[in-house]
């Protein structure tokens, strides 16, 4: 008797309001071939050793965490006030990579602009509006050179 009314409620389930909504919503959903996912697969192993090969040619924080933490000891707090914000195109797991215009501010110096790429998570995109300001650490030796944080 238990089989027949699990078949009963299953039958119930398929027929239901809510699977006929969440059937409709992903036949909405754009179709993508194998082809467009292998493509998809390639650019992000050439976006990664794009980003690979700019850590590793002298930026800040590159991929090695020790490094980064001994490059974050040596850098100058400051902060920086965001002039503008652009999308690059790029993403990484699908957060975008933006390149943001910076006025930046560190003790004994005067306010600089700088142009700094980051991937940045749509998450916190509000907190690097325009206007924006925000913490960053700065190469004392080429102050170009910042991590945001």
């Amino acid at each position: 008797m238990g089989m027949f009314k699990d078949m009963k409620d299953m039958v119930g389930v398929v027929r239901s309001d809510e699977l006929k909504d969440l059937k409709r919503k992903a036949d909405a959903q754009p179709k993508t071939s194998m082809l467009d996912g292998i493509k998809a697969a390639n650019q992000a192993m050439d976006t990664a050793a794009e980003y690979q090969a700019m850590a590793g040619a002298g930026g800040v924080a590159g991929a090695n965490p020790f490094a980064n933490a001994n490059a974050y000891s040596q850098t100058t707090p400051g902060s920086a006030t965001v002039t503008a914000i652009a999308d690059t195109g790029t993403r990484i797991n699908d957060a975008p990579v933006v390149e943001l215009d910076l006025m930046v501010t560190v003790q004994g110096r005067e306010p600089y602009p700088v142009k700094h790429r980051q991937v940045i998570s749509p998450v916190v995109m509000a907190n690097f509006q325009p206007g924006s300001v925000i913490t960053v650490r700065v190469d004392p030796a080429d102050p170009s050179k910042i991590i945001i944080g």
